[in-house]
């Protein structure tokens, strides 16, 4: 059956419709893929880019690295005023360090100390010697004790005298004969072997009078030492 131009013309302009709405359902679809892949990069751009980007220089770099040294370096503890110095050597070697006492070693080799070196809060290498400067106040004790006993021996009868300081183990015989001269003795070395004798120095095992004797100023203490 033919058609008439009428029916035609409708047909044609059914045709050109669902074209249209069929291009612009084609269309939407186009600009939802597009925009969902744009969307799908960012994220994958920002999860692997760089947090942040340097541009300066190497002048613009300041770092300072602590070579490998001072990263083994301890600290001086600070001794200076405790009471008894055996505590003060402990905690200096419990720092890793070597305490090396100097001073009045009267009253058992104990007294406060009233200056180290290094001095506290330096930094030094583990088992750098610490030497301890120490007082017992037997210097004071023993000019009082003269004074006084000059004073009651004048007018009572009494006598006068110092105690002799404890050197007994000490491993410098030359520190040792100082020691004796600054409590207002004459030291007397003696080599306990003919090896020993070689220097005048060694390690004092006994000594005469014994510590803590009181003899009158000028006595002679002699020191029995060996290698």
């Amino acid at each position: 059956m033919a058609l008439s131009k009428k029916e035609k013309t409708y047909i044609i302009i059914g045709l050109v419709l669902v074209l249209a709405v069929a291009g612009y359902f084609i269309y939407q679809w186009y600009e939802n893929n597009q925009a969902n892949n744009a969307a799908n990069s960012s994220t994958l751009t920002n999860a692997t880019a760089p947090a942040a980007t340097y541009s300066g220089g190497p002048s613009d770099i300041n770092l300072t690295i602590p070579s490998a040294s001072n990263q083994n370096q301890v600290s001086v503890p600070n001794e200076i005023g405790r009471k008894d110095l055996s505590t003060a050597e402990s905690m200096i070697a419990a720092a890793g360090l070597v305490p090396i006492a100097t001073g009045d070693s009267g009253a058992g080799n104990k007294g406060s100390v009233t200056a180290q070196s290094p001095s506290g809060g330096t930094m030094v290498a583990p088992g750098t010697a610490v030497t301890l400067t120490y007082t017992t106040g037997s210097s004071s004790g023993s000019s009082g004790g003269s004074s006084g006993g000059s004073s009651g021996g004048s007018s009572g009868g009494g006598s006068s005298g110092t105690a002799v300081p404890n050197v007994v183990g000490r491993t410098d015989l030359s520190t040792a004969e100082s020691l004796i001269s600054a409590a207002g003795f004459k030291p007397t070395a003696s080599a306990a072997s003919v090896a020993a004798a070689k220097g005048n120095k060694g390690k004092v095992t006994s000594q005469s009078p014994a510590a803590g004797t009181t003899a009158a100023k000028g006595a002679t203490v002699t020191l029995t030492y060996t290698k």
